[in-house]
């Protein structure tokens, strides 16, 4: 799996293969595609540090990209350097890629090492990003958290979201979904609860049985999107991709152009979930209150994801939107990057769903190509 976190704040989780990337950057080294997970999870790359690592790539000659696979688990690294000690699990192995001396790999008991990418073990295939589904992060579109009171609101919602699911299950054997979310680098939870909002419901980002979760942590946005795996996609599973809510837009480009370039090597076909809300300052009553221009900047958006307007999404300001409440824009400008990056084919797009039921900017919107 891909399960990459980006984070706003220049930093490396701890683990070893991270660690290395760390001491890379540290040392004047260079790390680029961001870093892609281990194991159970996710590590945190600033885009920033990538940018700043490529800067000195041709001057240090150290190179190095982190990726994960599916179940069953694998993690591998590829460097240019020759192989020195390694932590128990891991073993060196002759690289067949082009400027790489050795990849280093360690597989669990039941996996098997593959080449860095984003997809299985296979290399006759490369991957396909194929459409994108664009959703709210409103935990009010589950049933067993809005209750029956809320069915006028939540409907029209929640059938728009199972509609683009179904489309995304039909066009993508994998799904990345992108959110926005504070995060401290640690891995992202595979499974998740809405306890938080009252709920004993467990949801997973995997197929089969669902594990208990291990604890509250995983973050909203990873919620909806298990949870609407598990309502219409229960084979597909999920990469998940946090962004930091400080990333700049120049950032967000960065990391959705690094997105597509891992997909490009994926054997599987891919689409992308986007989930993320509107601004929060639309009426009176709304969380935020109502704020001077949220609505002016409300429908600019949304006549941009409904009409697949990259270019629009791409000049939001980072600022104005924190201003306005707008919680969903990096995860939008990402998104945007990516598909931008995947394909100069022209694009289908359609809104499912717009409106401000509870105060709250909220679209359902679909593109294909």
């Amino acid at each position: 799996m891909l399960g990459v976190v980006v984070a706003g704040a220049d930093s490396v989780a701890g683990d070893p293969v991270s660690a290395d990337a760390g001491a890379a950057v540290g040392a004047g080294g260079a790390a680029t595609d961001s870093v892609g997970g281990v194991e159970s999870g996710t590590v945190a790359l600033g885009a920033s540090v990538v940018s700043a690592a490529e800067s000195a790539l041709c001057a240090v000659g150290s190179l190095m990209s982190v990726t994960t696979s599916s179940l069953p688990r694998v993690t591998a690294a590829t460097v240019v350097r020759p192989p020195d000690a390694s932590p128990p699990g891991w073993s060196w192995t002759p690289s067949k890629q082009a400027g790489a001396d050795f990849v280093r790999s360690r597989v669990n008991a039941v996996g098997r090492a593959r080449a860095p990418g984003c997809g299985a073990a296979s290399t006759s295939v490369c991957g396909v990003l194929t459409a994108v589904a664009l959703v709210p992060g409103a935990p009010l579109i589950v049933p067993e958290v809005s209750g029956p009171g809320a069915v006028a609101d939540v409907d029209p919602i929640r059938d728009a979201v199972l509609e683009v699911g179904r489309r995304l299950a039909a066009r993508a054997s994998t799904w990345i979904a992108i959110g926005v979310a504070p995060h401290d680098g640690s891995p992202t939870p595979r499974t998740g609860t809405f306890a938080g909002f009252g709920v004993d419901l467990t949801v997973s980002l995997d197929p089969g049985t669902v594990a208990p979760p291990d604890g509250d942590t995983m973050p909203t946005p990873m919620l909806i999107a298990a949870w609407l795996r598990g309502r219409v996609a229960d084979g597909v599973e999920i990469d998940p991709v946090l962004v930091d809510p400080s990333t700049t837009g120049t950032e967000c480009t960065a990391i959705g152009q690094r997105l597509a370039r891992r997909c490009a090597t994926s054997d599987a076909t891919i689409g992308i979930l986007v989930v993320g809300d509107g601004s929060t300052g639309l009426t009176d009553r709304a969380p935020a209150g109502l704020l001077d221009g949220a609505a002016a900047l409300q429908d600019r958006i949304d006549d941009a994801l409904a009409a697949a307007d990259l270019e629009a999404l791409a000049r939001l300001e980072e600022q104005t939107c924190a201003q306005m409440r707008i919680a969903g824009r990096a995860a939008w400008q990402v998104a945007a990057a990516a598909w931008t990056a995947s394909g100069d084919a022209s694009t289908t797009s359609v809104s499912l769903y717009r409106g401000a039921p509870f105060g709250v900017g909220y679209q359902v919107a679909w593109w294909e190509r």
